[in-house]
């Protein structure tokens, strides 16, 4: 039985580097702490301030980890069809050959037609590990970046709320 490996982890490491460098500017983008239920109005604002500065910042690493995953998705795709495309090749050319055990049963010559192919296959597993890597990435920092958004919308309703007590205790 002829073992298949799986995608050597040093092939990994450039996409895991990246998705490490963007995963590690969010997490920083995103260690917000808003102000303390007491906060005046002013600290409010500022916070409110820096949360969309922040937020700027985390739409822009959502940008490059989008980009990424659809990079990387469109060539797992791309490697995957073409590892088929081998595959109906080497099958379609064994037909025309017209070369047939008749102990040979569908699962045995899909097997010799799969070793054939093994290195379209072989590369289109890899670039799917790295589209499922990127995919990762990408929902990670989309999950940052909801969250910065809810604080940000928090402190939002919390001005408007300041501003109205304000306006109230003027009358």
């Amino acid at each position: 039985m002829t073992e298949v490996p799986e995608v050597p982890g040093d092939e990994l490491t450039p996409i895991l580097s990246i998705c490490a460098g963007l995963l590690t500017t969010a997490i920083a983008a995103r260690n917000f702490t808003a102000p303390g239920i007491d906060g005046t109005p002013h600290t409010v604002h500022s916070a409110l301030i820096d949360a969309r500065a922040r937020l700027d910042q985390l739409e822009q690493i959502l940008s490059q980890a989008m980009d990424l995953k659809q990079a990387s998705a469109m060539e797992a795709t791309a490697l995957e069809q073409a590892a088929q495309d081998a595959w109906d090749k080497v099958a379609d050319d064994a037909r025309k050959r017209g070369l047939r055990d008749q102990y040979e049963g569908a699962q045995e010559k899909y097997a010799t037609w799969r070793l054939k192919t093994r290195e379209q296959h072989l590369a289109a597993r890899h670039a799917r590990a790295v589209a499922d890597i990127a995919a990762t990435c990408e929902a990670k920092v989309r999950m940052y970046y909801r969250g910065l958004d809810g604080a940000r919308m928090d402190l939002h309703k919390r001005l408007s709320a300041l501003a109205f007590e304000s306006s109230l205790e003027r009358t």
